[in-house]
């Protein structure tokens, strides 16, 4: 069995009797009509899983939910809608309220297993991680301790001025909003790639909500989640201290600020990313016309070592001949022999220098299709 725990909460009784019977079996499932405290039955029974009805009779599902956030129950419980609501207004105001996921009725009961089996792995990976990330995080938010806010985005600009791709920019980032204290999720829009951090751990509702950022303001606030995009970025801000008026606006115009940064910096790597495929392409072309001239010299010079090879054969051919005919002495005949056999060498010399040439053309072009 697994060890995942799940509360469920419906006022209906034959839904609850539906999930028992489909996931007791798999999973340790709590069930509850919503006439108990949440608060309590999550102290009680630490669940890691809520499985949360909206319409619970004369209550609500968002209510109950972020009066839950607001507690002092950890964050770390997931929380699932399930309603016969289907309307993306309806999963705004759910998520706004604190809710992780939603999940339509009537359930795909094997839809939800693979689910919430999933969801175990993310439980498991996000305790791992955490665990990892708060013995590195004592160390790298040291330094930044003592420095107020404004100082933050400054460090984070001139970190960011040396920044070339999309994962170091992610990195520096996610430290700068952890030093504010909130969880954010990035959505980087380049050339011909969009790109999403932290990547595997972004929920369907969450990614939903990325996709329409585009037709949104520039800045929405539902619940305790920010929302802010531009050309070239989308942050989905989590955990805005929705309490403090005059501090969650002062986030919001530095997040604002955040933006911006990110922005100027997105434009270069897109730059950066044109020229490389503007130089290699430029490469390329050059490479090819290069070969292609190459090949038009060498094969002039291979036609023109052929005619030379031809008309020197030919003349030793007539030479032979005429010396027979001349009568010459035999010493003279030697001697020209011999002045032909030193031009027949030095021409042999000449082809293989030309050999020499063709191997050094051969390099260059291989240098640069290893440069390209």
């Amino acid at each position: 069995m697994s060890h995942l725990k799940i509360l469920a909460v419906d006022d209906n009784q034959q839904n609850l009797n539906l999930l028992n019977a489909a996931l007791s079996k798999q999973f340790s499932v709590t069930l509850s009509d919503g006439t108990e405290s949440l608060e309590l039955l999550c102290n009680e029974h630490k669940p890691d899983l809520i499985l949360l009805d909206i319409m619970l009779g004369d209550k609500s599902g968002y209510d109950l939910c972020r009066q839950l956030r607001q507690s002092d129950v950890s964050d770390d419980i997931v929380i699932i809608f399930v309603s016969a609501l289907s309307s993306l207004e309806d999963k705004l105001i759910a998520y706004g309220a604190g809710g992780d996921d939603y999940i339509c009725k009537p359930i795909d009961i094997k839809v939800l297993e693979q689910k919430l089996l999933s969801l175990e792995k993310r439980i498991d990976q996000h305790h791992m991680l955490e665990e990892q990330c708060e013995i590195a995080s004592d160390a790298a938010f040291t330094s930044m301790t003592y420095s107020n806010e404004l100082g933050q985005l400054m460090s984070f600009f001139s970190q960011t001025l040396s920044i070339s791709d999309v994962q170091s920019l992610y990195k520096a980032t996610e430290m700068i909003m952890r030093s504010f204290g909130v969880v954010c999720l990035v959505e980087y829009k380049l050339e011909n790639e969009t790109c999403r951090f932290p990547e595997k751990t972004i929920s369907s509702l969450e990614m939903e909500i990325f996709e329409m950022s585009s037709r949104a303001k520039r800045a929405v606030s539902f619940g305790s989640n920010l929302l802010l995009h531009s050309k070239y970025c989308t942050l989905l801000i989590k955990k805005i201290p929705i309490g403090d008026e005059e501090k969650s606006g002062r986030l919001t115009e530095h997040f604002s600020m955040l933006l911006e940064i990110m922005d100027s910096r997105l434009l270069f790597i897109n730059s950066e990313m044109q020229r490389d495929k503007e130089r290699s392409r430029a490469i390329a072309e050059l490479s090819c016309k290069l070969e292609q001239g190459f090949e038009k010299i060498k094969s002039s010079i291979s036609i023109q070592e052929h005619e030379s090879q031809r008309i020197l054969s030919q003349l030793e051919m007539s030479l032979n001949l005429k010396l027979v005919s001349i009568g010459l002495a035999e010493e003279e005949e030697t001697e020209i022999i011999g002045v032909l056999q030193d031009t027949k060498e030095q021409f042999e010399e000449m082809m293989n220098k030309s050999i020499n040439l063709d191997n050094d053309i051969r390099d260059i072009i291989n240098l640069l299709n290893n440069v390209n």
